[in-house]
């Protein structure tokens, strides 16, 4: 479930719908949030240490407001041993520095990975391989709600043509038994992250789910009604495990509705942080509890 901060930005959205604040306002309210979530992720990776995380959000809030931040109190001084007595004045205290503005330092670059026995490799890691990582690219177009290049999610990020013809070739040609879509690496688009073949089945869905990261997902679900129809409903998965980073978190939940809204023919939504919760039981059940349709 989002948190507060996100909450607020997502009804400062609706507030924006409703003609209720100007673009410009809503820009400055973005901004600002997206600002924060850059501080906040600083911390969580380490480049800005714990202690140090009161007096950056202070500099922040302060130029939210547009006034000049407090003065940090002075260092404690060590005493020092007493001076001889002497007739000359004391000399006057130096100067206090003037106060450095403070910025994001540049992330350091990564440490070459040490080689690992394959006796380390975790069984969970193992386990988090997809069926066909062969990725498809050059979908060709299948359809859609909304033309492409509308603009971007309020994290300011795209959703590529292939990701979006991927899930009508599931929905219209059932090429693919389910889907896994990402935010690339560069944090601007979501792309097609891996596949499952015809045959695939539903414990290989959840395999694929990374255990750190966060995933979007759709399942072409099908079951036989009690008169022996054979029917299939499109599930939508919103993976977001304890582990991930807060700054993934964030950015999946703020361009999920976004995503959706060039899928058209989802049936259910299913928002997980842990395998249990979408189990093939639990997912099975709600989609045998829908309408026919």
């Amino acid at each position: 479930m989002a948190d507060a901060s996100l909450q607020s930005m997502l009804q400062t959205k609706a507030a924006l719908d409703l003609g209720l604040i100007s673009q410009a306002d809503f820009d400055s309210v973005k901004n600002s949030f997206l600002k924060a979530q850059q501080i906040k992720a600083a911390v969580d990776v380490g480049l800005i240490k714990p202690e140090d995380y009161d007096s950056t959000k202070q500099s922040f809030l302060s130029s939210l407001l547009g006034v000049a931040p407090a003065a940090a109190p002075p260092a404690t001084q060590q005493s020092a041993a007493p001076a001889p007595a002497s007739d000359a004045a004391p000399a006057p205290p130096a100067p206090r520095p003037a106060p450095v503005a403070w910025q994001l330092p540049p992330p350091s670059p990564p440490a070459p990975a040490a080689p690992v026995a394959a006796a380390a490799i975790s069984a969970a890691s193992m386990r988090r391989s997809p069926s066909n990582p062969n990725v498809p690219t050059n979908i060709p177009k299948m359809g859609g709600i909304r033309k492409m290049g509308q603009g971007t999610s309020m994290s300011g990020i795209a959703v590529t043509e292939d990701a979006v013809n991927l899930f009508y070739m599931m929905r219209l040609k059932s090429t693919y038994k389910w889907a896994l879509w990402q935010v690339d690496d560069s944090g601007t688009s979501v792309t097609i992250a891996a596949v499952g073949e015809k045959d695939s089945t539903y414990e290989d869905f959840l395999a694929a789910f990374p255990d750190t990261d966060c995933r979007y997902g759709v399942y072409d679900f099908d079951y036989t009604t009690e008169d022996g129809q054979k029917l299939h409903k499109m599930v939508f998965f919103n993976w977001a495990p304890d582990s991930a980073r807060v700054k993934a978190k964030m950015m999946y939940a703020s361009t999920k509705d976004y995503f959706k809204s060039h899928l058209d023919g989802l049936s259910l939504e299913f928002q997980a942080s842990d395998l249990d919760e979408i189990s093939e039981e639990e997912v099975g059940a709600a989609v045998k509890a829908l309408k026919r349709g």
